[in-house]
């Protein structure tokens, strides 16, 4: 199918929406092609996913495992996934609305934490071990080029 029918198929599916529907649609395809576009400017990052959970298994795995990209180094980075979460902050009369976001942003904060904590480690092996792969990795300037 070529690139003109897909859009013609498309088109007559939008047609035969009520217009809300497909109003809502394409705004919805305007905020992903959007959320897509920033995710592909973002530069490799210095170290591959983490595999979770590492070493131990059942209710004592809160390992993460993180390896260095670059081919043939061997180091990598643990860390403490699960460290225990503090007290909730929640208004006078929260709601259990007001339970589960706080518990999304208190999670959401622990994450950027150990994500920064980790990806310090890594650019401190980089500055010493593989400098010359700060200035670019896969072609995107590193965040430890920076």
């Amino acid at each position: 199918m070529s690139e003109q029918e897909t859009v013609d198929r498309i088109n007559a599916m939008l047609a035969e929406m009520p217009p809300l529907a497909a109003a809502a649609l394409v705004q919805q395809w305007h905020k992903d092609a959007a959320r897509m576009g920033a995710q592909a400017l973002e530069p490799a990052p210095l170290m591959r996913a983490p595999e979770f959970p590492w070493g131990l298994h059942g209710l004592n795995a809160t390992v993460a495992r993180y390896e260095c990209r670059q081919p043939g180094c061997s180091t990598v980075y643990l860390e403490q996934a699960d460290e225990l979460p503090g007290p909730l902050t929640l208004p006078a009369n929260f709601t259990a609305d007001d339970v589960s976001a706080a518990i999304t942003a208190q999670a959401n904060e622990r994450s950027q934490l150990r994500l920064d904590r980790v990806q310090q480690a890594f650019t401190e092996h980089y500055r010493t071990e593989h400098p010359e792969a700060l200035k670019e990795i896969n072609g995107t300037p590193s965040l430890a080029a920076r």
